[in-house]
């Protein structure tokens, strides 16, 4: 979902983690034992997608924040006529198409949506039902997939009255046959900076899931979130915020991954409050010199090509306690989503989003 506009806060301060550099071991021994276990080195694959609503939240949202009535029900329907457009049974096949050919073990979502719309008791011909989640989960489990739901955490909750509702949860999926989840770990949290209620029945309550698991053998954390959405004065701050309580949070756990939706670029307080504990962004490392946007397709997805519409970098895979003695940060990262021969019939994109896919090795002594 693209930003929602008008109600921005202003965050005080926040606190940059510092964490002190190791040295790096540039010497010829040190590159020959890397390249010496790359070649049965194990690896983990991850994902970060955001699925996307299908249309612009911010005009129902403005018309139910005002004080009358009257806008609310014609706003809801160009919501409700907006998404029917995008086509998400459509778009749901295509994402699942792309799980089953990168397989991932591991996938952090954003914008996964309910939403139940029943106009009809007051004479409006108008309903729509959708449960994002369980169309992916249906067609994962139709391809064979063994994924499941390892964790999830509601991030918006807009009920405003008993003929709308809809839900924005963030979930974390698992590989069941190749990654195991230890017991007890899945942490789901909400932001103490947050909007909060912005309009009645409407509230921005932004988080994070983190869980501790074992892939190929090596124990691993990992972590998705969806920092706030918007450009409005205050709201680089207030990300800046929720990056340094999510990252104070998972205190010197190592390894470790953060997937998501960020929300903001390589400048902003967020990227120096994630990097400066210790994180490193994946499509820099290794990517160097590629921009690699991944917002925003047209609100509708009707852009031919992401070079027309993608104008930012939001969307990140960062590792922490990955590198290997060179210091280096190993693997593959591509982009999903963000190609023109990708669109689904040659009209629509899956999402307004790019996905960013890491293929990362684990160095061979974690």
């Amino acid at each position: 979902m693209q930003s929602i506009g008008r109600w921005s806060v202003l965050v005080a301060a926040f606190a940059l983690v510092a964490c002190a550099e190791s040295a790096p071991l540039n010497t010829a021994a040190s590159l020959q034992a890397d390249a010496a276990a790359l070649a049965g080195a194990d690896r983990i694959t991850v994902l970060t997608r955001n699925l996307y609503i299908g249309a612009d939240l911010n005009p129902a949202i403005a018309a139910l924040a005002t004080p009358s009535p009257a806008d609310d029900i014609p706003a809801i329907i160009a919501t409700v006529n907006a998404i029917n457009a995008a086509e998400w049974p459509t778009r749901v096949r295509a994402l699942a198409a792309e799980i089953v050919r990168t397989r991932p073990q591991v996938i952090g979502l954003q914008e996964i949506w309910t939403v139940n719309v029943n106009l009809a008791p007051i004479g409006v011909p108008v309903a729509l039902n959708l449960d994002f989640l369980s169309d992916l989960m249906a067609e994962l489990a139709a391809a064979g997939m063994p994924y499941d739901v390892a964790a999830a955490v509601t991030s918006i909750d807009a009920r405003p009255n008993p003929l709308v509702g809809v839900i924005d949860r963030d979930v974390i999926l698992v590989d069941r046959e190749r990654v195991t989840v230890t017991p007890g770990s899945v942490e789901l949290r909400n932001f103490t900076a947050n909007l909060g209620t912005i309009a009645p029945g409407v509230s921005l309550r932004r988080g994070w899931a983190t869980l501790h698991a074992t892939v190929s053998g090596v124990p691993v954390w990992i972590t998705s979130t969806h920092l706030e959405t918007g450009r409005n004065p205050g709201l680089p701050a207030l990300r800046g915020a929720q990056a340094h309580e999510l990252v104070s949070s998972l205190g010197v756990r190592s390894p470790a991954i953060l997937l998501g939706d960020l929300n903001d670029d390589e400048g902003s307080p967020m990227y120096h409050v994630v990097t400066g504990a210790d994180f490193r962004d994946a499509w820099r490392e290794l990517r160097p010199g590629v921009a690699g946007l991944t917002c925003c397709h047209a609100t509708d997805l009707s852009n031919a090509s992401a070079a027309e519409s993608f104008d930012q970098r939001i969307d990140y895979v960062f590792t922490r306690g990955l590198q290997f003695r060179n210091e280096k940060v190993l693997g593959s990262v591509d982009l999903l989503g963000a190609l023109a021969s990708e669109r689904i019939e040659n009209r629509l994109w899956p999402s307004d989003h790019a996905g960013v896919l890491a293929s990362l090795l684990f160095p061979p002594v974690m």
